[in-house]
């Protein structure tokens, strides 16, 4: 550089790192140091450059040869952090933004920094302390409101959260990310629409922002739309094919359309990538529970290898428990929950909390919910103390048990969705149950008990060889209680046999589909509803279709009925039906309870495992064990006599409520008292057992 001085020179490179040429602006930073070694700002700004292209390493040493210059310098400390954040030394990452803090307290940047380190720590409240100081340094700061919408987004504060992140598009709309945030606060808020819009402008800005391809599809999913999800995440996946989060939300909707192998397939894809993720491995658990080409063995297997991966290494943390011995003493029992809302969990345990000894029990619920509703709200009401821990971590929200004290720790979601199952490996209460979300084995040997009942469970179960004990209660595992009661018309005569199914579609299976087909085959003029959730596509309709083209039967005689067909009641829809076909291997439980109610037979096949034993205990509760089918063959005969003798058939429709209301199925006093007498043999076991 002949030609220039040191300080013209380095205000070149400068003006070419200010425009983005950092190719033009490195070489002469270096040559500058060539001359001048100890160029403290030199040394800084390549050492930006170096961290930008990758090379932290090289950032690091720069930008500590900077400090060693020019020990004072905030601008400094802040980037030293910002690279030691980036390779993982946390300690010395808060260090760094505290020395830049120190020497410039009003250094807005450096409080975002520091906010971001907090955030990724799970603290927080600290996180939102930090960001909310940064932006009262200063308000137009659209970083630091994008960073404090998403830290209120993890704590749940949704409105709050939706406000910053608003705030940072109205300051820069040119930002992908800054509609990516907010579209995905919407979508957690269920405004789906305006979520939409934010993810369309996204990628109007960035047609190859991955994330926001998958993220759409997120919407899409939560819609039905199915065909449409899946077109999102097989893009996101050519644009990023290591992206775990699109494998496995791919894989979910495979899963939800009935095609368990595809799921399954981008389950493990998603766990090769990401094999610290326990919740794709507990959706990889879900979806083999309902596939017929899974023995009881290989599903128990599965469950164990989650429980060795993710819990077994928590061991060392649990600690004794200095909970109150005496047997008979008021328990505090509490209910872990990401669907204390308008959701089948929730439906099946209410009976339960209305009808609780208050003076014998004292209830705590432990909620992950993503968004309240009005039985949120009924679900609180019956509680004695409400605990939203969606923003806790497992740690946190384990210290929060043990400062309650609870006796007894029930989990209601198993490994579906938003479970924290994590929690349960700690061990913070001394006593631990499963109960009523899924329907097998967690496969936790820190959970003690799995609440079930004889039928749905016999004795000689294989699955007491994992994790926790069956404890079996003496009459029935669920408990009903209707939502509404429609009064809906007689069956019109002209209607052709319908018979139908009101399953989620991920449990109809191929060889479940291909029954159906021989029972409408073996009655002619009849007809096959399918009542589902979503929005089937023109490529799963079409699939369905040709089975029962295969099988010679006019594929026209199937009508799907999806959430665009509906209106009204939900129950209602049942009067478009004469006979409910149960799913198999995965039994349906809402969707019989209601067929029964609602007056309409429900004709399942049993197998040797829970999942596929649950319509026995709920049709030999009603007192109608005869349609329960032990073999393929009987499944079909069973459906068929019943379609063809149209004067019993019509005496079930008259008769089922009432037989459904003196049932076990809905004696909530029986019931609850079944549970509590559970509950506290439970606790007397644990009482017997010092040291614990």
């Amino acid at each position: 550089m002949p030609e220039l001085s040191i300080d013209q020179a380095f205000q070149l490179a400068l003006l070419h790192h200010q425009a983005g040429r950092t190719a033009d602006a490195e070489p002469i930073y270096r040559q500058i140091l060539q001359l001048q070694p100890g160029h403290a700002d030199a040394l800084h700004l390549l050492g930006l450059i170096s961290l930008n292209a990758g090379r932290a390493p090289d950032a690091l040493d720069l930008i500590q040869q900077a400090i060693g210059l020019q020990p004072n310098l905030a601008l400094y400390h802040n980037s030293l952090g910002q690279v030691q954040e980036l390779l993982g030394q946390t300690e010395a990452a808060e260090a760094a933004y505290g020395r830049a803090l120190q020497l410039d307290p009003n250094y807005s940047e450096a409080h975002n920094n520091m906010g971001n380190l907090q955030l990724k720590q799970a603290h927080l409240v600290p996180a939102i302390s930090s960001y909310q100081t940064a932006l009262g340094l200063n308000p137009n700061f659209a970083t630091a409101h994008t960073n404090l919408g998403n830290a209120y987004l993890q704590q749940g504060e949704l409105d709050s959260a939706i406000l910053c992140l608003r705030r940072a598009v109205a300051l820069n709309r040119n930002v992908p990310s800054y509609h990516c945030n907010l579209g995905n606060a919407l979508a957690k808020q269920q405004d789906l629409l305006p979520a939409i819009e934010c993810y369309q402008a996204a990628l109007r800005l960035d047609p190859n922002y991955a994330t926001a391809h998958s993220n759409l599809g997120n919407v899409y999913k939560d819609q039905g739309e199915l065909d449409q999800a899946i077109a999102c995440y097989q893009t996101a996946l050519r644009l990023d094919p290591n992206d775990a989060t699109a494998h496995n939300n791919l894989g979910t909707v495979y899963k939800d359309q009935g095609e368990p192998d595809q799921a399954i397939s981008c389950y493990r894809r998603a766990l090769e990538l990401q094999p610290g993720a326990a919740a794709i491995h507990s959706n990889l658990l879900f979806a083999t529970l309902g596939h017929p080409g899974f023995s009881s063995e290989t599903i128990t297997a599965e469950h164990v290898r989650w429980a060795e991966r993710y819990a077994k290494p928590l061991r060392t943390l649990i600690r004794t428990h200095s909970n109150d011995r005496r047997p008979e003493r008021k328990l505090r029992i509490g209910y872990v929950s990401p669907d204390f809302r308008d959701h089948a969990v929730a439906r099946f345990l209410l009976p339960l909390l209305e009808h609780h000894q208050r003076d014998a029990h004292e209830l705590y619920g432990y909620a992950t919910v993503r968004r309240s509703d009005a039985i949120t709200e009924r679900i609180k009401g019956l509680l004695d103390a409400w605990r939203p821990i969606s923003a806790l971590t497992d740690p946190q929200a384990v210290d929060l048990i043990r400062q309650d004290q609870i006796d007894i720790l029930v989990d209601l979601a198993g490994h579906t969705r938003n479970n924290r199952l994590l929690i349960f490996a700690h061990k913070p209460a001394p006593v631990q149950v499963t109960w009523l979300g899924y329907p097998a084995a967690t496969g936790l040997d820190t959970i003690d008990y799995r609440l079930t009942d004889a039928l749905a469970d016999p004795a000689g179960s294989s699955e007491r060889r994992v994790g926790e004990q069956i404890f079996r209660l003496p009459h029935c595992a669920w408990c009903y209680q209707p939502r509404d009661t429609p009064n809906f018309a007689a069956r019109p005569p002209e209607r052709p046999l319908t018979f139908g199914s009101f399953n989620n579609f991920a449990k109809i299976m191929p060889p479940m589909l291909r029954l159906w087909a021989q029972i409408l085959g073996a009655t002619p003029g009849s007809q096959l509803l399918l009542k589902t959730s979503l929005v089937l596509g023109d490529r799963i309709q079409d699939r369905v279709r040709e089975i029962f083209r295969e099988a010679r039967v006019d594929p026209s005689r199937v009508l799907f009925w999806g959430p665009e067909n509906e209106r009204g009641a939900y129950l209602g829809l049942f009067s478009l039906v004469d006979i409910v076909l149960d799913a198999f291997p995965y039994h349906g439980t809402t969707t019989t309870c209601e067929a029964l109610w609602m007056g309409r037979p429900v004709v399942c096949l049993v197998g040797q495992s829970h999942v596929s034993r649950v319509g026995l205990s709920l049709l030999t509760n009603v007192g109608r064990p005869e349609l329960a089918a032990r073999t393929e063959a009987d499944y079909v005969r069973i459906a068929t006599a019943l379609g063809q003798d149209r004067p019993r058939l019509a005496t079930l429709h008259k008769t089922l409520q009432a037989q459904m209301e003196a049932s076990p199925l809905m004696d909530a006093p029986r019931f609850a008292a079944d549970v509590e007498s559970a509950f506290r043999t439970m606790w007397h076991t644990w009482c017997r057992r010092p040291g614990e």
